[in-house]
């Protein structure tokens, strides 16, 4: 996977964890905004564009878009420094909002799962996480991914706008 096709894998892996609780909150497009700003993680990306491409692909495919996302991420073969990435995007994505959703924890542990990140390397990373279940056993290891997808709340997002501030 080229640098541009897993800069739009992560856009959509935070678009994900952004619409899987059912509402997009102004505090993740910022989080958003940050991240394409002062990480290299979606350097080179129109937010904009990109975004709002992403959300009218999810108003019209629903939960087909998060199944295609985690089925993405999969084929990809990301090595570790990459699927790190993807955590770490992942959990500023549900931090953005100063709360976190069940479906926002249910979606970081189904993708903690296809991409078989072992715990340890997480705690190493990232100290203890708690949405993952990393300190007690995971309750949603066995779930299969089309349980996990029908268990998020799925709503129309409407067009998102995103501008730079001067």
């Amino acid at each position: 996977m080229d640098k541009t096709e897993f800069k739009l894998m992560l856009l959509r892996t935070s678009f994900g964890v952004m619409a899987c609780d059912g509402q997009i909150h102004p505090l993740e497009i910022e989080e958003l905004k940050e991240i394409s700003e002062h990480t290299p993680y979606l350097k080179g990306i129109d937010l904009e564009s990109e975004l709002n491409t992403i959300t009218a692909e999810f108003n019209a495919r629903k939960r087909v878009f998060f199944s295609d996302n985690f089925k993405q991420m999969v084929e990809a073969e990301l090595d570790e420094s990459e699927k790190l990435i993807v955590i770490d995007i992942v959990l500023r994505m549900i931090s953005a909002d100063h709360r976190i959703d069940e479906n926002e924890a249910r979606y970081l542990r189904a993708i903690k799962k296809r991409l078989n990140i072992p715990d340890e390397l997480i705690q190493q990373r990232f100290g203890e996480v708690k949405e993952l279940g990393i300190e007690s056993p995971q309750q949603y290891a066995a779930m299969s991914l089309e349980d996990v997808v029908s268990s998020f709340s799925v709503m129309d997002v409407p067009e998102l706008i995103i501008t730079k501030e001067s």
